[in-house]
């Protein structure tokens, strides 16, 4: 089976000023600053307040970070709506770059049209102006290039008068047809991420979803999940109503099936993954695993989703690169 993804991709190429020291959660260290600059970038009205806009909802700080109303074509924003960005920063982890020195982190951009990256590409650059970090590191953005089936295409070069094409694109995804045994193998520094739902009282995000308590189900009904809400919001004023690219059954019932999988040859194991929040002035940790494990049963309904979130990764803080893993099937 193979089937198409509305996914741009991008590499995003900086030079170091200073030493900067990457943390675990690489990711973390970017996406304050970039919400920031993102801000400013898209902002035309001044207000501090975001709430009281009148064109929140065509905005595209809210389309891309914040979610904070629906856009046009959505019918509801909820705690797990997706956000259509993914910063991949796995090769950054625990890393430091020296002054003078590349580094580089990878985009990948859900639905939404091509030319929405020149706000991510502006805020990046105005990211490494203002410093990334406690200490604000600073860095420069030198290129942008996208990535396509037909090769590298530079979009933007630091000091070029305007950017060059940038292009919507589809990425393809090959999977099998039908399988009864699949290993998902997830890197520890890609560290996924559940949670349960929150009871009445609770905490409003969920609390996360330790080894001892992951099941199948879990992980196939959140892979649905997520695969459903990109479609939903950033997808469906272009196909409405929603159309996945594959043959699919109801969410119901494809819940139903889930608890019918089996968990097997489990080696997963906890990560704590720190991250330094700027707005809260404070380091918080999150609890999440890494290791292996193989889905047995009838597991057809679910193969696209599983191939489609280890290409859009799975699970809360996605976004900051975490939740990738890969797939291997065993039978």
């Amino acid at each position: 089976m193979m089937f198409w993804v509305p996914v741009s991709e991008y590499i995003l190429e900086f030079v170091s000023h200073e030493e900067i020291r990457f943390p675990g959660m690489a990711g973390s260290a970017f996406r304050g600053v970039f919400g920031h600059c993102l801000r400013k970038e898209c902002c035309v009205t001044g207000l501090q307040d975001c709430s009281r806009c009148q064109i929140l909802a065509v905005c595209p700080y809210n389309l891309i970070f914040e979610r904070a109303v629906p856009a046009e074509g959505d019918t509801e924003i909820r705690d797990d709506t997706a956000k259509p960005y993914i910063f991949e920063t796995v090769n950054l982890s625990n890393q430091t770059s020296g002054a003078g020195e590349r580094f580089s982190i990878r985009v990948k951009l859900f639905g939404v049209e091509s030319f929405y990256m020149r706000y991510i590409i502006n805020a990046m650059a105005a990211a490494g102006r203002m410093g990334v970090g406690a200490e604000r590191r600073h860095f420069h953005l030198d290129r942008a290039v996208q990535v396509a089936a037909d090769g590298l295409t530079t979009v933007f070069r630091k000091n070029a008068p305007r950017f060059f094409d940038l292009r919507d694109s589809f990425m393809p995804i090959r999977c099998p047809d039908s399988a009864s045994e699949i290993q998902v193998i997830i890197p520890e520094n890609m560290a996924l991420i559940l949670k349960k739902r929150h009871s009445a009282g609770g905490s409003k995000r969920g609390v996360p979803i330790v080894p001892d308590d992951f099941t199948a189900r879990k992980f196939l009904t959140t892979a649905v999940r997520r695969t459903l809400s990109l479609y939903e919001h950033y997808w469906q004023k272009k196909k409405a109503p929603v159309t996945l690219p594959f043959r699919t059954l109801p969410e119901e019932k494809l819940r139903e099936l889930a608890s019918g999988i089996a968990l097997a040859d489990t080696a997963i194991f906890p990560r704590v993954c720190t991250r330094y929040s700027n707005r809260a002035r404070q380091k918080t940790s999150l609890t999440g695993f890494y290791g292996s494990f193989t889905l047995k049963g009838d597991l057809g309904p679910f193969i696209p989703y599983i191939w489609f979130c280890a290409v859009c990764h799975l699970g809360s803080y996605s976004i900051l690169g975490l939740g990738g893993y890969a797939v291997r099937v065993i039978r």
